[in-house]
């Protein structure tokens, strides 16, 4: 089964865990022989025996250790990036030598080319948005054509486990990164995808180094017909001194009469001076500034935005209770619907072509 894994994990996401199928090899029967039988004979002797069970149970619990701290390298650094004719080697190569040992050459076949088909499932659109589920955090992708905009990148641990594999499975060479601000949960993930394509043209609000461009109200990353992908803020006018979250890069994708907007963690005070120079569409979506902390939404804000869908990028447990209950009130009683990549998981906007509507797709299958 790992094995069948391994091969799939190559075919779709075009990297392989290397260190999946050693670790199996060794885990397996480990816990199988080791820890399930003391665990079994610590619950046997407890009926008669309690010394010896507490015992048992310890030895157990170390067992259980072992494995556990197994699990946590493996996943901590057993993903490696691989070429794809490389990937493809690695993962058919251990199911090879096995089928060829104890199953029929026609199960290898149908393996194979179910892997083969798998990764053929994707179909490029001409336009789209991607919230990826990146947990407590926030980053979208961009996409028009054979060029991407990474818009955040969540923590350091999605950036290398949702947001690197997104980038390498869809085949990215052309990407720009947007980092709208400082905080982690936003660009904690930028230094392992920016391993991967240290070409990419970078902005920031509050640019690192001297390598990132400034991201201003008025900047225009992409524009071309109906698409344009511009920054709203920050303002010049804006205070060098104010909070980080102040200097959010609030970056708008307009399609023919279609927007979205993506505030970032704009601070209430700055939306409401983002209000009057909103641009107007026929239809806009948005996401939700904060992930939709009580204390970050400006209720004439949203009011001006007048989303017809409302995103909403948070971790299923947030440890800071986001979306906020007050949040999500407002937006009920005003009829707007909400997705929340905690419940929804990745949600894509996708338009066939530029004037026709978007799609909204989740991960759970639900579409508007």
């Amino acid at each position: 089964l790992s094995i069948i894994t391994v091969l799939l994990l190559g075919g779709l996401f075009h990297q392989v865990p290397v260190m999946s199928f050693p670790a199996n090899l060794l885990m397996i029967p480990w816990v199988v022989g080791v820890v399930f039988p003391v665990s079994a004979a610590g619950v046997l002797t407890s009926l008669f025996w309690p010394e010896l069970s507490g015992a048992l149970f310890a030895l157990a619990d170390q067992a259980f250790e072992v494995f556990w701290r197994v699990a946590r390298w493996a996943a901590d650094y057993g993903t490696f990036w691989l070429p794809v004719s490389a990937g493809w080697a690695v993962a058919v190569l251990p199911l090879v030598l096995i089928c060829l040992v104890r199953l029929r050459l026609w199960v290898l076949l149908v393996l194979v080319l179910t892997g083969w088909l798998a990764s053929q499932r994707y179909h490029r659109l001409p336009v789209s948005l991607t919230l990826l589920d990146v947990g407590q955090g926030s980053a979208a992708v961009v996409q028009v054509g054979e060029r991407f905009w990474l818009i955040d990148s969540g923590t350091e641990r999605a950036g290398r486990q949702v947001v690197g594999p997104w980038l390498q499975w869809h085949g990215v060479q052309n990407l720009t990164v947007i980092a709208s601000h400082a905080d982690s949960d936003h660009v904690g993930g930028m230094a392992p995808v920016l391993a991967r394509w240290p070409e990419s043209p970078r902005w920031a609000a509050q640019p690192p180094d001297s390598s990132w461009q400034r991201c201003r109200a008025g900047t225009v990353f992409y524009h071309q017909g109906p698409v344009v992908l511009e920054a709203l803020w920050p303002d010049d006018r804006l205070p060098q001194a104010a909070p980080d979250n102040a200097h959010s890069c609030v970056v708008r994708l307009k399609v023919a009469d279609w927007q979205i907007l993506m505030p970032g963690d704009l601070t209430r005070r700055w939306q409401y001076a983002l209000t009057a120079r909103l641009p107007r569409s026929d239809h806009t979506l948005w996401v939700v500034p904060h992930h939709g902390a009580a204390n970050g939404l400006n209720p004439r804000f949203w009011r001006a935005v007048n989303p017809e869908i409302a995103f909403v990028s948070a971790d299923r447990n947030s440890p800071y209770g986001h979306p906020a209950p007050v949040v999500v009130d407002w937006l009920a009683k005003a009829g707007i619907p909400v997705l929340n990549t905690a419940t929804s998981g990745q949600i894509g906007i996708l338009w066939p072509a530029p004037d026709q509507p978007p799609r909204v797709r989740t991960m759970d299958k639900s579409g508007h």
